[in-house]
């Protein structure tokens, strides 16, 4: 049972009554005495008078005092029943709340950790009856691989130890749970104890692992990537999130991003800064846009940016966040540029050769009709023609 050793409320209050009527039967004794013999001279000053005063002034006092007493360790002793009274329905309300409590609860003994009293929830919880409980310490329903790592000496202050916090406990069906335990020191028939509740929070604790595991897989993923993602507020005031590819690329590290939202701008070429805004301005108005512009890295290298962006909207559709894609393609804007150098040169090849062909072919052309021209007079002369040009005059008509 849960109850104060010396220094309850009834000694305190006893105590307190003893006092009181300490103080006040001094009282009234020393002005009965300043007061009686005053009063007695101030009726008469005969000696037969103040004899007969004086033996029953006495018998006066002892009787007012008596029923006085008698008043007051009367009024005192209601007061310490109805105190007693009100002390034992605390108690039972405390047992009560401690007995009904939804959660888990326990008294420990503070030097060993022994089960001195569980209640109905951690009987239900951990599966444990309460005699199996009083047999136990708190180290029989700790998981036993966090047994090894603990060095505290067993009757060690549960205060500040390992087992306060979020700890793993072994239910009886051997299942392991992750419990928030608090604890606070209360008295315990006469000495000191341990009250301890835990909060089953395996659910929770879960969940938390399960979402480093994503976050944890999420970035592995990001780091593989050779793009940026970033992530903006609705405004573009404040940068939320930049994958780590932000540092190759543009040659600063993620956190300084998110320091500086206005180093987005400041790293495009000062040539092509107006195209970046504009590609801003239209993703207001359009909810998404692309751009492809060069950026300044500190080093004083230029590369070329493929950026994507979209307006994130929520189910009413509210704007969210911007997110983003910025893509290295200095490779391609390279690949592109010395594919028109070579087209280019192709071009001009061409028409060197074209300009050739004319000039050879026109030559070619001339001496036919020269030669043609020549045989035509020889013919004209009864000659017969001296160059063959069959390959060039079309065939006559069929001989008979």
């Amino acid at each position: 049972m849960l109850h104060e050793g010396s220094e309850s409320p009834e000694r305190r209050g006893a105590l307190r009554l003893a006092l009181g009527i300490g103080a006040a039967y001094a009282a009234f004794g020393i002005a009965w005495i300043l007061l009686s013999d005053a009063a007695v001279s101030a009726v008469s000053t005969e000696p037969g008078w103040l004899e007969v005063a004086q033996r029953y002034k006495g018998l006066f006092y002892v009787l007012i005092t008596a029923v006085g007493l008698a008043v007051l360790v009367r009024s005192g002793h209601l007061r310490l029943m109805r105190a007693d009274r009100q002390a034992r329905s605390s108690e039972l309300r405390v047992q009560d709340l401690f007995m009904r409590h939804p959660q888990p609860m326990w008294l420990l003994d503070s030097r060993g950790l022994a089960f001195l009293k569980v209640n109905d929830a951690a009987i239900l919880h951990y599966g444990y009856s309460a005699d199996e409980f009083g047999r136990m310490t708190l180290a029989d329903i700790r998981a036993p691989e966090d047994l090894a790592h603990r060095h505290e000496p067993a009757g060690s202050s549960l205060q500040g130890s390992p087992d306060v916090g979020v700890v793993r406990h072994r239910k009886k069906s051997g299942e392991v749970i992750y419990a928030q335990v608090s604890v606070h020191p209360v008295p315990f028939d006469g000495g000191t104890a341990v009250m301890a509740m835990a909060i089953d929070i395996t659910r929770d604790m879960l969940l938390k692992q399960a979402m480093e595991n994503q976050e944890q897989q999420f970035r592995q993923l990001h780091q593989s990537l050779g793009e940026v993602l970033w992530l903006a507020s609705a405004d573009g005031g404040n940068v939320l999130y930049v994958s780590p590819a932000i540092e190759r690329i543009y040659g600063v590290s993620s956190d300084e991003f998110l320091r500086r939202p206005g180093l987005w701008l400041a790293c495009v070429h000062p040539d092509d800064r107006a195209l970046a805004t504009a590609s801003g301005a239209r993703l207001k108005t359009e909810g998404r846009s692309s751009a492809e512009y060069r950026i300044v890295r500190p080093d004083g290298s230029v590369r070329w940016i493929s950026d994507r962006k979209n307006v994130i909207v929520d189910e009413q559709g509210h704007t969210r966040m911007i997110g983003g894609i910025a893509e290295d393609i200095t490779a391609i804007k390279d690949t592109e540029e010395t594919l028109r150098h070579q087209a280019e040169e192709l071009a001009r090849r061409n028409a060197e050769l074209e300009r050739f062909n004319q000039a050879t072919v026109g030559r070619e052309i001339d001496m036919i009709e020269l030669k043609r021209e020549i045989n035509r007079l020889l013919q004209q002369a009864g000659q017969p023609p001296r160059h063959t040009l069959a390959f060039l005059d079309p065939p006559g008509p069929p001989q008979p």
